[in-house]
């Protein structure tokens, strides 16, 4: 039987109202197990987890949980040299928003735009796009 219900057993609920505040050390007790469904894509990935978990005397899941402990650690420690890293280079930005914009403003007017626009008449096809349709149109 769950631990909630033998909470309830022992203290009645009134009109369907529980005063957690007042039964709070008994709720604060009881843990609540989190769970989720793993699912294998690799079928012998389950069958290695039950073997080495048979051999080590323990659950799967106690195993399982144990591997994904350890290796989510690695993992967050990178991440959080990545995070470390990177408020170290905000922290190092200091900038002046003023004068980034007018050096964004001198760049648009000092320096020859890299891409030209040009116009196409409408009778240039060098491609032969054009061509292609209509003959596509046509047949």
């Amino acid at each position: 039987m769950p631990r909630y219900r033998s909470f309830y057993k022992r203290q009645p609920v009134r009109d369907g109202i529980v005063d957690f505040w007042r039964h709070r050390a008994i709720i604060d007790g009881m843990e609540a197990r989190r769970s989720f469904t793993l699912r294998f894509e690799h079928p012998e990935t389950h069958d290695l987890l039950s073997l080495v978990s048979g051999r080590l005397g323990v659950s799967m899941n106690q195993l399982a949980e144990q591997m994904i402990t350890t290796e989510l650690e690695v993992v967050s420690a990178g991440l959080q040299a990545d995070l470390i890293h990177t408020l170290g280079m905000l922290g190092s930005y200091r900038s002046d928003p003023e004068a980034e914009a007018a050096a964004f403003a001198r760049a648009e007017v000092s320096f020859e735009d890299p891409i030209r626009a040009r116009m196409v008449v409408g009778d240039e096809d060098p491609f032969g796009v054009a061509s292609a349709f209509e003959a596509g149109a046509r047949d």
